[in-house]
């Protein structure tokens, strides 16, 4: 198990090399997440740069904002602030910072440039560095880059000690007077600082945290900043300890959905593996893969000049591999985190050469949607070598198998279209008991019709492959195989009508809950109804007993003269007026 030093400094770490140039989104990040360090550097000499991003007017008056960060800059010794004026909290929607970030590299040629961290919680904070860190990219920036964190603790290679400049930093922050006034950041960024110094030696009251991407020219922000949190979850064992396991991913012309796929290898708690990418006949997503080198063990890119079918991108695939157990994960669908620990963990104690464990179908809609119409199916069933001749109850991405079983089977059938992956499983069960593990490992993703469920394949496609195989394995089915996928069949019906009977009385019930509630609203309305009417009815009754009254009798002739009055005052007006 990885120790503390591992993960945090115990020791601070000297000034990095000026200029600098550090990129604030608002007003005030610059001094709150990296105040101290600039001070430092100011008396070390070394040029600070600053630029705000936005005109923070989501939080106060622009012109407010921005004399205080001038007043700032006299306070901290900047050697140059320049405000961009951008819409505070849009920053995730700019398309083009390139003409301002190379201009402003040109001006200050900095050695290191300053980018908040990634996991701050501010959208406009994480979009700054997005947006800079792949412009930098671009621009074939060469000089170093360091995030910085603001409002909470972020991963941290580098504690700079601040004890010596802290009263500078906190005049600085107080300069903040309008962004004080709305919330306590003087309490929560000295609160920060002084957390930064657990793990530094005694006298060190604040220390500022920074983390030094050292590969980050070949990465995208978001691959880097996962390899920072990785070792958490990968602590438990060495690569040294771990065999190769390599994840094959057949893709064309998905690049999202591959990212997705090997974001989900990237997060797997097992540490040593490979990724062998083979691209068949699609768009070039070199670019896709690169950004996971470094994270993972081994990645390897495999382009196919035409399309050559899944049975030819998975043989590719199998030559390429390296590991000491192979696996199958299409771009379009996902591991669990834990599925290759737990597979390779139980083939290993069992002494099995192939592993499986359980995959979840689910449908989705081609704009990404989960489709509500098609229910999820669990793939979830003991190994019984003949059932599988009937039926494939193992997808592909639910299965890893040790590279040695490959002498013993042959390769992929290029001559199947669809069925392939039951067809390789057939072979390797022939001589190998599958060891089942019920343990959810992975999702098998159905995006409309992309996929083989969802009518990539013509039903004749379907059939004639289907056919392939039940001639090819006809000899091995027997009376009792046959009563084997009767039973299958059977609980496969029950389950498709429990799940449809449920559906069923979910949605009646849901109804009758509906017609009770408009039921009591109707005799709710009805009692309403009664007590206006009742009330109506009494100051009906008072009203007669008012009128029948005799103080109501004797003053009618009063009554009467006002009336008079009021009438003759009506026409006198209207004659003096014409």
């Amino acid at each position: 198990m990885l120790q503390e030093e591992n993960f945090i400094p115990y020791t601070p770490s000297d000034l990095p090399p000026g200029p600098y140039l550090v990129f604030a989104p608002h007003p005030d990040d610059e001094t709150f997440g990296m105040g101290g360090t600039i001070a430092l550097a100011g008396q070390a000499g070394i040029a600070v740069h600053v630029v705000v991003l936005t005109d923070g007017q989501q939080a106060g008056d622009l012109e407010k904002r921005r004399q205080e960060a001038k007043d700032v800059s006299q306070v901290l010794g900047l050697a140059g602030i320049d405000f961009w004026g951008l819409p505070d909290r849009e920053l995730h929607r700019i398309t083009d910072m390139e003409s301002r970030v190379l201009k402003i590299l040109k001006s200050v040629k900095p050695r290191v440039v300053f980018l908040p961290s990634l996991q701050e919680f501010h959208p406009d904070h994480r979009a700054a560095t997005f947006k800079i860190w792949s412009t930098l990219q671009k621009l074939h920036y060469s000089g170093q880059l360091w995030t910085y964190e603001i409002t909470r603790q972020a991963e941290a290679n580098r504690l700079i000690d601040i004890t010596k400049v802290i009263p500078i930093k906190q005049q600085a922050v107080m300069c903040y007077r309008s962004q004080l006034a709305l919330n306590n950041y003087e309490a929560v960024v000295t609160g920060i600082n002084q957390a930064r110094t657990l793990t530094l030696q005694e006298g060190i009251t604040h220390a500022e945290a920074f983390f030094e991407f050292d590969g980050w020219r070949d990465s995208c922000p978001c691959t880097a900043s996962l390899t920072t949190v990785k070792p958490y979850w990968q602590s438990d064992s060495t690569v040294e300890d771990s065999p190769l396991v390599s994840v094959i991913i057949r893709t064309n012309d998905r690049p999202r959905l591959l990212r997705e796929a090997l974001t989900s290898i990237a997060e797997q708690t097992y540490p040593n593996i490979e990724a062998v990418v083979v691209n068949d006949g699609g768009q070039d997503v070199e670019s896709v893969v690169r950004d996971f080198k470094g994270v993972l063990a081994k990645i390897q890119y495999v382009q196919h000049g035409a399309n050559r079918g899944r049975p030819a991108a998975a043989n590719t695939g199998i030559r390429k591999a390296e590991g000491e157990w192979i696996c199958f994960l299409d771009d379009d669908d996902l591991y669990e985190p834990d599925a290759l620990r737990i597979l390779i963990s139980s083939g290993t104690k069992a002494g099995a050469n192939a592993v499986y464990g359980q995959v979840i179908r689910e449908h989705y809609r081609p704009d990404g949607s989960r489709d509500p119409e098609m229910p999820d199916y669990l793939y979830a069933r003991s190994f019984d070598r003949d059932l599988l001749y009937w039926q494939n109850y193992i997808p592909i991405n639910a299965l890893i198998f040790k590279k040695q079983t490959l002498t013993e089977i042959r390769a992929f059938d290029n001559n199947l279209t669809v069925t392939e992956d039951w067809d390789f499983i057939l072979r390797l069960a022939e001589n190998h008991d599958l060891l089942y593990v019920p343990v959810l490992v992975a999702h098998y993703r159905c995006f409309g019709a992309s996929t083989v469920t969802g009518g990539r394949f013509t039903g004749e496609e379907m059939r004639q492959d289907e056919d392939t195989i039940h001639r090819k394995w006809w000899h091995k089915i027997d009376p009792c195989s046959i009563h084997i996928f009767r039973q299958y069949i059977a609980e496969e019906t029950d389950r498709k009508w429990k799940a449809h009977i449920r559906k069923t009385e979910a949605l009646i019930s849901d109804q009758m809950t509906e017609l009770e509630s408009s039921r009591k609203e109707i005799e709710n309305l009805r009692g309403l109804i009664k007590e206006v009417t009742m009330e109506r009815e009494h100051w009906l009754r008072q009203t007669e007993l008012f009128r029948s009254s005799f103080s109501w009798r004797i003053t009618e002739p009063l009554r009467l003269i006002r009336r008079f009055q009021l009438q003759l005052k009506e026409i006198i007006k209207s004659r003096v007026q014409s």
